[in-house]
């Protein structure tokens, strides 16, 4: 791979991508803010959703390392980087409760209501 596909790739497309988030956020182009924040709950947005996929793939390249490397101390250094994406990952998902919440049908009201008793 050639230096300038590697800026683009590792630089400048995500730099893109946050940056046209965060213009369709605060300005509301197109009134599509909803798609990168939605009221009911951001969670659901699609900054967050793509920093999910990423942990995903970390996870999933970390686990086809972890398989093929060849010393104890690779596979231990991948081990720990699968264990602590697999908890990153279920920690941004909150251990699936944003997903049991919404599959309930609870209202916005709802949920603020719960977070304000706990």
């Amino acid at each position: 791979m050639s230096k300038p596909e590697k800026h683009i790739i590792y630089w400048i497309l995500p730099s893109l991508f946050v940056g046209v988030c965060m213009c369709i956020y605060f300005f509301d182009i197109l009134g599509m803010s909803y798609l990168i924040a939605p009221e009911y709950n951001r969670e659901f947005g699609v900054v967050e959703n793509t920093q999910l996929l990423v942990i995903l793939a970390i996870i999933i390249l970390s686990f086809k390392k972890l398989i093929i490397a060849k010393t104890k101390s690779i596979k231990l250094v991948f081990a720990l980087i699968f264990i602590s994406s697999v908890f990153i990952f279920l920690e941004e998902i909150d251990y699936g409760l944003h997903y049991y919440d919404l599959f309930l049908g609870k209202s916005k009201e709802q949920l603020k209501i719960e977070s304000w008793n706990n």
